[in-house]
């Protein structure tokens, strides 16, 4: 959004208020999430926004981090993390790398809520994950968005019962969402077929 929609121009900002503001009032959504990449993304042009804001039903009221540590080809040499975020903080090309850059990011997002008298909550997604990494993502996150994409629903909704049991298991306070994928690489063919077992149950 930042680099086509620029968040320094006021007018622009006065847009996106309209937008956040109309979605609370005329479809009564009760939260709005900015999802980025980076904690620069939040430090430049989301906490910014934020703080420009006078009236709280114009504000964002999460702020979500999406970055895929997990995908180690993304992190090597040339590839998209690596070029865009690791070269610059001159972090290890590799997954122990990219996932330092996801924490501290998680850190930079959690100061920015503590600057805002505005209730901010943090989230953070999450994939292919190992259990000592969501134990030390949950001390930094209000809320844990997980994937359990697969292409059979029996698959996925097995795989998010045991995530639930296991974060049970370990005594884990940490709020959670279970995300699942309308692809057609996942469940699309599944939610294709059975459209109106979908509709009649959702």
């Amino acid at each position: 959004m930042h680099k086509r929609f620029s968040l320094g121009n006021a007018a622009k900002k006065n847009v996106l208020a309209s937008f956040i503001s109309g979605a609370k009032l005329n479809y009564n959504i009760k939260k709005i999430s900015a999802s980025g990449e980076s904690g620069k993304f939040f430090v430049e042009a989301i906490h910014p926004y934020n703080q420009s804001r006078k009236k709280a039903i114009e504000k964002f009221d999460v702020y979500n981090l999406e970055y895929e540590y997990w995908d180690e080809k993304a992190s090597l040499n040339v590839w998209y993390y690596c070029e865009n975020y690791l070269k610059d903080g001159q972090i290890l090309f590799n997954r122990v790398g990219s996932f330092n850059f996801y924490l501290g990011t998680l850190t930079t997002m959690k100061l920015l809520t503590e600057e805002e008298s505005h209730s901010i909550k943090i989230e953070a997604y999450i994939g292919k994950f190992k259990e000592s990494e969501v134990l030390k993502i949950s001390n930094h996150t209000d809320r844990l968005l997980i994937d359990a994409y697969a292409e059979k629903i029996n698959t996925s909704f097995q795989y998010a019962q045991d995530i639930l049991k296991w974060l049970s298991e370990i005594k884990s306070e940490i709020q959670v969402s279970i995300v699942f994928s309308a692809e057609m690489n996942f469940m699309g063919p599944w939610l294709r077929k059975y459209r109106n077992f979908y509709r009649s149950k959702f």
